[in-house]
């Protein structure tokens, strides 16, 4: 998986229900009358402010699109207003910075550092429980993962699984252990696939 892609974790668009039109404004709406969705179109693509509402009414999402492409601020909050992340595209990249997100209770959840020209550097990546605790430890190489990735359980003391990646694909053993620190399953891969 492309780093540059982790932000599928946090899509904010909805699958819509109908066809949007070529030029113009699409809206959805909840059962209650509430809007849903709102986003505007020009030749068949995202171009302007594509807005989401939870269903009780708060804003979900706010994303700015040129051409189909992310142009601008894209930012999303959890259905009780707190941020999830707030970020800022350029040509449909993360322009250069560091970005983070957050969990619903405010707590810190991960953060990704972007360079010029919608590049990635290599970096570690290090995930939080909303109780503080690590949830995941991993290295993107040329934004791919690479290497060993640790899974932690939210207690913070026992691994819940560990994964190896070569290449942006599982490679290598990945184990897992319940909550007790018993291994509950341990799999070999080879680029991708289960080692037969």
């Amino acid at each position: 998986m492309r780093m540059r892609y982790l932000a599928v974790l946090f899509l904010v668009l909805p699958a819509l229900a109908g066809d949007p039109p070529k030029d113009g404004v699409y809206v959805e709406k909840w059962p209650d009358g509430k809007l849903k969705f709102e986003g505007h179109y020009k030749d068949g693509k995202a171009h302007g402010l594509m807005r989401r509402w939870h269903e009780n009414g708060q804003l979900a999402a706010h994303e700015e699109f040129e051409n189909g492409k992310w142009e601008g601020r894209r930012a999303a909050w959890w259905d009780n207003g707190q941020v999830q992340f707030d970020w800022q595209c350029h040509e449909g990249k993360l322009c250069e910075g560091t970005w983070k997100s957050f969990h619903a209770n405010g707590a810190f959840w991960t953060s990704w550092r972007m360079g010029a020209g919608g590049k990635a550097p290599d970096q570690e990546q290090v995930a939080y429980h909303d109780n503080g605790k690590i949830h995941y430890r991993g290295w993107w190489k040329n934004e791919h993962q690479e290497g060993k990735w640790v899974f932690y359980h939210p207690d913070g003391t026992t691994k819940s699984e560990v994964r190896h990646y070569k290449d942006g694909l599982l490679h290598g053993w990945l184990t897992k252990w319940s909550e007790k620190g018993e291994v509950i399953e341990r799999v070999e891969y080879r680029y991708g696939k289960v080692k037969k």
